[in-house]
């Protein structure tokens, strides 16, 4: 698991509305309706090999983020550590993912806006 700590300012950029007007990859579910809403793109899973995913939390500058992802079908994680980065305002990289076996695996997005805490999931089927 990798987190990342961000400070800035709270305004919303134009190339982040821009970005949270575009929701074309996998709207996330999360555990609060008070959440920002996010999303992740850049989505090409191909089994044993490294792929990125974009996290877009729309309205939002200044963010912790940590990422994870399981197979719920085995109940167990991935073996890589993914290397996590913001990018812009409210979007963050994730590097260096690896689902090693193909099947259904499950995002998973824990996020720090100043002290509310919010957990995001997304599903996505590995060929």
């Amino acid at each position: 698991m990798k987190t990342l700590c961000i400070s800035g300012a709270v305004a919303l950029s134009a190339s982040m509305a821009l970005a949270c007007s575009d929701q074309s990859g996998l709207v996330l579910t999360a555990n609060d309706e008070a959440a920002p809403v996010a999303f992740v793109t850049d989505i090409t899973p191909p089994a044993s090999v490294p792929f990125d995913v974009t996290l877009t939390l729309c309205g939002t500058a200044s963010a912790e983020v940590t990422f994870d992802a399981i197979m719920p079908a085995h109940q167990h994680g991935m073996n890589y550590a993914v290397d996590v980065r913001q990018v812009t305002e409210g979007t963050f990289h994730m590097e260096n993912i690896v689902f090693h076996m193909p099947g259904l695996w499950e995002l998973q997005f824990d996020v720090k806006i100043d002290e509310a805490r919010y957990s995001y999931r997304g599903e996505m089927m590995v060929p």
